[in-house]
């Protein structure tokens, strides 16, 4: 089976596995009739569940077979749309943030802002440890942590976008229930799900009993499968798996999930100067773009609350003093072009 077609088969439901008699070899599936597997694969509930029971009834050489005549069928029976090819187009499934459950609701700037981040975990789709299963890729390297990455993965994604979650460090967390405790305690933590929402994992079978993976909500289907964006996977929907991959996921192991901070608006692209002073007592919108960008930079664990209190005083005077500047605590035209010409 190529990466590609690997790329199909998700979920983290373990169905029933009846005992079926295939061929074992690629030269025998010119006599075999694909009804029989995709009778009972039919049977199941949904996408993800009749992949995942065919990824286990058969042999890799089988499934690239079956898997295409499942797939087809499917699209024509429910009009849901296949995952993508590990480098190719996005899916045609509803766009993120589009495909909001009943009672969540986005406004539009923090849609704009879940949706860049979003795109830029989308970017790193088919990306693979090198060497295989020694946990060294882009997320690990910058993190400084070489182990288990995938929250590393959801950290790296959110703070390019200048949307960090300071859990253990300025950049993020690699413990994933770090980033669970640290979401609690900004009420930042849901069991309601939505696109650009992290999604936290404790797999029923494996041998840790504790929150063990996480990743991204890119959209939901309407049978309720959540079709994820997530790091160290693989196509059997592993917490270990080694690469960037796009999942197709039951409510099976679903922890619950974590509102990123996006009506920050993020620090990752240039914001216009607000037009007035930054100050100690100022409580606004800018005062949280302000603490995202200084969170980016390193420069302090601050809590992204928009009011202007001693610790984002301080960070900005470290921040002057490391720049050359007044050292008054106070953000104003020059100060603020240099938060973002540090880089």
């Amino acid at each position: 089976m190529t990466t590609s077609d690997k790329e199909r088969v998700v979920s983290s439901i373990d169905p029933p596995r009846p005992t079926l008699a295939v061929p074992s070899e690629r030269g025998r599936l010119a006599g075999w009739s694909e009804e029989q597997p995709l009778a009972i694969a039919r049977d199941l509930p949904t996408v993800g569940a009749r992949l995942d029971w065919l990824a286990s009834a058969v042999s890799d050489a089988e499934a690239h077979v079956i898997e295409s005549a499942l797939l087809a069928r499917t699209n024509d029976e429910t009009q849901e749309h296949d995952p993508e090819e590990e480098r190719g187009s996005p899916p045609q499934v509803p766009s993120p943030l589009s495909a909001t459950r009943p009672g969540v609701k986005s406004r539009g700037p923090a849609r704009r802002t879940a949706e860049r981040v979003l795109a830029r975990a989308r970017g790193e789709l088919g990306i693979k440890e090198d060497p295989p299963g020694s946990n060294r890729v882009p997320y690990s390297e910058w993190y400084g942590v070489i182990g288990p990455w995938c929250a590393m993965f959801v950290s790296w994604c959110l703070y390019q976008e200048g949307i960090p979650l300071p859990a253990t460090t300025a950049k993020g967390f690699a413990y994933t229930p770090a980033g669970v405790a640290w979401l609690r305690r900004q009420g930042r933590w849901t069991h309601s799900a939505a696109p650009g929402n992290l999604v936290f994992f404790n797999f029923p079978g494996d041998d840790v009993d504790r929150v063990s993976h996480v990743g991204f909500i890119e959209s939901i289907l309407d049978d309720g499968t959540f079709v994820t964006l997530e790091g160290n996977t693989d196509r059997r929907g592993s917490r270990t798996g080694g690469q960037v991959m796009r999942r197709y996921r039951s409510r099976v192991g679903v922890v619950g999930f974590g509102a990123p901070p996006y009506d920050t608006q993020g620090g990752g692209a240039e914001s216009p100067y607000p037009g007035h002073l930054l100050r100690k007592g100022t409580k606004d919108r800018h005062v949280r773009i302000l603490q995202a960008r200084l969170l980016q930079l390193g420069v302090a664990t601050l809590q992204l609350d928009g009011e202007y209190g001693p610790d984002t005083v301080a960070a900005v005077k470290k921040f002057q003093a490391a720049r050359g500047l007044k050292e008054d605590g106070v953000v104003g035209p020059r100060t603020w072009t240099a938060l973002w010409d540090a880089g």
